[in-house]
């Protein structure tokens, strides 16, 4: 098979050089070009057809990712495009899916994964290093409980004032006549409070119900 054609996009000539000399050192791979700046990328690819950039993420000023969404969206040779970055945040997390990705590196590891990243990339898979893949499942789970959160105010927003006086004594565990003596109801009154508050939040039983808003405390807000 021919070797792996690879271009680096890189502003730091330490990383870019140390690149360089691992995969010039790794049979079966061949750095046919770089750039130091993201204005540097298209005549990159238009010169050398690389199957594999390794684009920082930040270039100076300018984004390496914006320069790869404009170098798709004018028709040119498509590469894979394998990300690196020194610093995680939610905007270039965000940005580098939205773009699209044949990869993910963080700079701390990329000595040690890049190998894998641009095989995964000939391939058509995708590798994120460790720490991205962690940053970016943490993201997901905070999107997650964000998401669950607002639905959970939302279902207790709707709630009757009598509904929302039950549900601020379950957390107590107390049987439905001891909930209609602490809210000054029938125990009939009650038990429809119940079966309103579990259809709002979409929950089978009150257990359910009082877990959900204690986990975001809902309780203890209003």
């Amino acid at each position: 098979m021919p070797p792996v054609r690879i271009a680096i996009v890189e502003d730091d000539a330490f990383v870019a050089g140390m690149l360089r000399q691992l995969i010039e050192a790794s049979e079966g791979y061949d750095v046919v070009g770089d750039a130091a700046d993201a204005a540097g990328i298209a005549p990159l690819v238009a010169a050398h057809f690389p199957d594999v950039l390794l684009v920082d993420v930040r270039l100076g000023e300018a984004s390496g990712i914006v320069a790869i969404d404009a170098l798709r969206r004018s028709g040119a040779a498509r590469p894979r495009v394998v990300f690196m970055t020194a610093q995680l945040d939610d905007r270039v997390v965000r940005d580098a899916l939205e773009v699209g990705l044949d990869g993910f590196l963080h700079k701390s590891d990329v000595a040690g994964s890049w190998r894998a990243a641009v095989d995964a990339a000939v391939r058509g898979e995708v590798v994120l290093s460790p720490i991205v893949g962690s940053f970016i499942a943490r993201q997901a789970a905070d999107a997650d409980r964000l998401a669950e959160r607002r639905r959970v105010e939302a279902a207790v927003a709707s709630l009757t004032d009598a509904d929302r006086a039950v549900l601020r004594v379950l957390p107590e565990g107390l049987p439905v006549p001891e909930l209609a003596r602490a809210v000054h109801v029938g125990a009939t009154s009650v038990k429809q409070s119940l079966a309103r508050i579990q259809q709002a939040l979409g929950v089978d039983n009150r257990t359910q119900a009082t877990v959900l808003v204690v986990r975001h405390g809902i309780l203890d807000e209003r």
